[in-house]
């Protein structure tokens, strides 16, 4: 796994707002956003109970980015290897895009 990895992927998968992977010391190893790496979650964060195991993923409402301030749904989940974790923002203008192009009057043709 590589930063250039969650690049590609990121553009692959068209997430603008970030993947992170987070490590057993709940910090980002890798990243599609290379200047994250290192930042380390406080102990506070939504991510919490899925660092605690309590939960074994979780999504929050759109916020601001604790490092940009951009607007940001984020999702979290703990990955297949032990103390490891992935977390991905979409930026909120993108939701709103995808809400207008699912709306029934678009899909049905109207």
């Amino acid at each position: 796994m590589s930063n250039q990895m969650m690049i590609d992927l990121a553009t692959k998968l068209k997430v603008d707002g970030g993947i992170y992977v987070i490590g057993p010391d709940h910090k980002i190893v890798y990243s599609d956003v290379v200047d994250y790496v290192g930042w380390e979650y406080p102990a506070d964060h939504p991510m919490k109970p899925v660092f605690d195991g309590t939960q074994h993923s979780y999504m929050e409402a759109v916020r601001g980015d604790l490092i940009s301030g951009e607007l940001n749904k984020y999702g979290g989940i703990a990955l297949s290897t032990p103390g490891y974790y992935v977390q991905i923002g979409i930026k909120a203008t993108s939701i709103a895009e995808n809400a207008k192009a699912f709306a029934p009057d678009i899909l049905l043709g109207e």
